[in-house]
């Protein structure tokens, strides 16, 4: 067994908000050494603490099948100590004496404490699937395949009972591969170039961790589980990286980063401006999602109103399926709007979809993960 003690940090691959990854090496391997600050008492293992929850799904990973733990990191070593000197550095600023702000006081109390914790762990390569799909042109069998490996890495853990719960594109490391297939839903599906490896493990879920995780999860698992697959393989085609990428560029701020809810702004511009788009999306959706139908009767009157949409759903009979519904029916205006959503969202670019129009809207009428699941692997085998 390796000791972190003996592994030797060559450079710095990477940073979050709350760990920076080091590339190291031992004996010829290369290593990523992962550090970030704790508090003192979490130094005492407790399932509240994510530094626990995380090592909870290391040892479950370690017991995984050859083929199934290739698609995840491999934990080798980890150590808990005190005088640390790590300085965290932070991909995006926050203000860390808004005292309104839960999460960057809790940044400033990490940073303020002495206390780290380091991991060892494999390395996986540099190249997020994030910066991926920023530069590359995948064919769609190629993007099939991806989509299809991420839902293999969340139904591998919820075979466990857990949620990655944090699985966006930045958590997720893609390397070229002379592997031909993997085995998925009794079919072999073929990797076509590239294999995927989950990152980054400190949002797990799972019901032992106790009652002080997310609400959904410990609700109806089954449905949270879903709306991962859903969201974290539309992400792929949807070219919100490169969104993102081009305002970055021009030094513009992201949608989120503005003066007010421009989601809630540009969702209502949507409506009011693109009605008979509007009424057949509607009608649609709330075929899938009926409980939605009164809600969006609800909205559509108070949509001159200062009110923002979750406020006038919030807590109310249908809620979920209203967001369901809701979310689909903008993702269909993404598709057949582009240059709308451009200026309605605010973002700073434009793009067609990296997949058939028509695929996505099959994929976006799918409610639960096995007919969303055939579909994908029937596009591919």
């Amino acid at each position: 067994m390796v000791n972190i003690d003996n592994v030797k940090i060559t450079k710095k691959l990477g940073a979050g908000m709350l760990g920076t990854a080091y590339l190291a090496e031992y004996a010829g391997k290369q290593y990523v050494i992962k550090i970030q600050h704790i508090l003192e008492k979490e130094k005492i293992k407790d399932y509240k603490n994510e530094l626990w929850r995380e090592l909870d799904l290391y040892k479950y990973i370690a017991k995984l099948d050859k083929e199934d733990k290739t698609f995840f990191t491999n934990l080798y070593d980890y150590k808990i100590y005190d005088k640390c000197t790590h300085i965290q550095e932070r991909p995006f600023k926050i203000d860390l004496n808004d005292k309104k702000n839960e999460f960057a006081q809790r940044l400033k109390k990490l940073d303020e404490s002495d206390w780290c914790v380091k991991y060892l762990l494999d390395y996986k390569g540099k190249t997020t699937l994030q910066n991926f799909l920023n530069k590359s042109k995948l064919t769609h069998k190629q993007i099939y395949s991806l989509m299809i490996q991420i839902c293999k890495i969340i139904l591998i853990l919820y075979d466990g009972g857990y949620s990655h719960s944090d699985l966006h594109l930045g958590n997720i490391m893609i390397n070229e591969t002379s592997k031909k297939y993997f085995n998925f839903m009794d079919k072999k599906i073929p990797f076509n170039g590239y294999q995927l490896t989950a990152i980054d493990y400190g949002e797990v879920l799972h019901k032992k961790f106790g009652k002080n995780q997310r609400k959904r999860f410990l609700e109806d698992r089954e449905k949270y589980m879903f709306n991962e697959i859903f969201w974290d393989t539309l992400n792929i085609v949807d070219n919100i990286q490169k969104l993102i990428n081009d305002c970055k560029k021009l030094g513009k701020k992201l949608p989120w980063e503005r003066k007010g809810n421009t989601y809630d702004d540009a969702t209502k511009k949507m409506i009011l401006n693109h009605p008979d788009f509007y009424i057949i999306m509607k009608h649609k959706y709330v075929l899938l999602y009926p409980e939605s139908e009164k809600l969006f009767s609800l909205v559509e009157s108070k949509l001159r109103d200062k009110k923002e949409i979750p406020q006038i759903v919030k807590n109310k009979k249908g809620e979920n399926d209203f967001w369901n519904a809701l979310d689909r029916i903008v993702y269909e205006f993404n598709l057949f709007f582009p240059e709308e959503t451009m200026k309605y969202w605010k973002w700073c670019s434009s793009y067609e979809p990296i997949l058939p129009k028509e695929i996505i809207q099959e994929l976006l009428t799918k409610t639960n993960h096995i007919d969303y699941v055939n579909y994908l692997i029937e596009q591919i085998v």
